[in-house]
């Protein structure tokens, strides 16, 4: 089964074939399918035009940024003129460094024909501003509820279709790996982790902290898993008539973290003070 879209997604993809952006940033949270509207755009560019060179910029192995090096590499490779369409993906773009977006930057002020720019990030607060105003914006849409409950439908009939609409949030990435079981998706397994840890005392989560704290990736990705995990708790003890207050009050506190996490709070102090009052 297809991922299903969002209508004015949807449009946005048709309008994009028939005169492709030279820079486009596509702005979602983790797990949102923002992948596969990347994969729909090369589908929908191959259908019309045939033949497209595709490159796909990612941190390089044991690497957690996408290096100066590798953009002189691509900018070397993007001098020879090209034929055909040229799509340039660059997913999780938040991991340029700053030199490697000041870099992109010039690309995108002076765009070779026929080279398009996709982009994606969940963090565009760590995408240079200068960037930001060079390149077309789209916000991610979720599908409808009824769109999401088809896509469900697609696959058994007897899934629990409101506990996964819950977990998911309305993330299309989300959903569908929980429906295809895939255990390496990113915040399937940190979801997998975050029901493990509300299920720990204070004093056991309390000793994860100092290992979690030294990767902010993974610290970033559980606070979103931790906000999934309660508030489809809480959706989950309100429609049984259950005592909902403490999965409340655990994803208003989640939330509060997450916010502290943007500002920069230190990760060991932030985490230890929410896994102390989860």
């Amino acid at each position: 089964m297809q991922p299903t879209f969002n209508p004015l997604i949807q449009s946005a993809l048709l309008s994009y074939c028939n005169d492709p952006l030279h820079a486009l940033l596509i702005v979602g949270p983790r797990g949102s399918g923002k992948g596969y509207i990347v994969g729909q755009i090369i589908s929908l560019m191959i259908e019309k035009y045939t033949k497209i060179e595709e490159y796909n910029i990612t941190p390089e192995q044991d690497k957690k940024s996408i290096s100066i090096d590798q953009i002189k590499l691509l900018q070397s490779s993007l001098r020879t003129k090209k034929p055909n369409h040229t799509m340039i993906i660059i997913e999780d773009a938040d991991l340029l460094t700053v030199e490697s977006q000041n870099s992109i930057l010039k690309m995108l002020e002076e765009p070779p024909n026929k080279v398009h720019f996709i982009l994606t990030t969940s963090y565009s607060n760590n995408i240079l501003v200068t960037i930001k105003s060079r390149v077309n914006t789209w916000q991610y849409i979720p599908p409808s509820k009824d769109q999401l409950k088809e896509y469900i439908n697609s696959y058994d009939q007897h899934q629990n279709t409101e506990s996964l609409l819950a977990l998911s949030g309305g993330r299309m990435g989300l959903l569908s790996a929980l429906l295809k079981d895939n255990e390496n998706h990113p915040l399937r397994q940190a979801i997998e982790e975050a029901k493990e840890l509300l299920s720990e005392s204070s004093a056991k989560r309390v000793i994860r902290v100092e290992q979690l704290a030294k990767d902010s990736v993974k610290t970033t990705t559980l606070l979103d898993a931790l906000l999934l995990v309660c508030i489809a708790a809480t959706k989950k003890s309100i429609s049984k008539g259950a005592v909902f207050n403490k999965w409340l009050l655990r994803a208003k506190y989640t939330q509060e973290a997450i916010i502290q996490n943007n500002a920069k709070v230190q990760p060991k102090l932030l985490l230890t003070r929410l896994f102390l009052v989860l």
